[in-house]
């Protein structure tokens, strides 16, 4: 990736801890940090360190990715006092990506996001089943020519 892009995406700068905003938790693959416009008390982002624009690039090699994704996510949830049967987590659809850098949303308590947010939600939102669904229909695609 050109140095360009990483100074042009701040989810990259996040990463790179060259931006105001700082990680509350971070391993080697990813950062997690609060969203700058929370729907509700908990609201928070997993970015992965390596750049991939949008979940409509995601491929098989980022599957185990995706699952690491949420699998932090949901502890931070947790640890957090979060609950994961009242939260919501996913990813958005690339019409619906404010940030061209991939990451899943992390939300607590659902019952807490506004009508309007639910609304936008549900025309671009995707969960991580959803996701990694499209990337095997997609690689069953390259590689038979039957997305089924």
């Amino acid at each position: 990736m050109s140095d360009l892009l990483l100074n042009a995406c701040v989810f990259c700068q996040i990463c790179n801890n060259n931006h105001r905003t700082v990680p509350f938790e971070e391993n080697s693959k990813m950062v997690v940090f609060n969203n700058v416009t929370p729907a509700a008390k908990y609201h928070f982002l997993v970015a992965p360190k390596i750049h991939i624009d949008q979940t409509n690039l995601c491929t098989e090699e980022h599957i185990e990715l995706i699952h690491d994704m949420v699998d932090f996510g949901r502890s931070c949830l947790l640890e957090r006092g979060g609950d994961l049967e009242g939260s919501k987590i996913g990813f958005h659809k690339p019409v619906g990506t404010s940030v061209s850098h991939l990451h899943l949303h992390c939300i607590y308590p659902a019952s807490e996001i506004s009508t309007k947010y639910q609304m936008k939600q549900s025309e671009v939102f995707i969960s991580p089943d959803t996701l990694i669904g499209n990337v095997k229909r997609k690689l069953r695609f390259q590689r038979d020519g039957n997305p089924k």
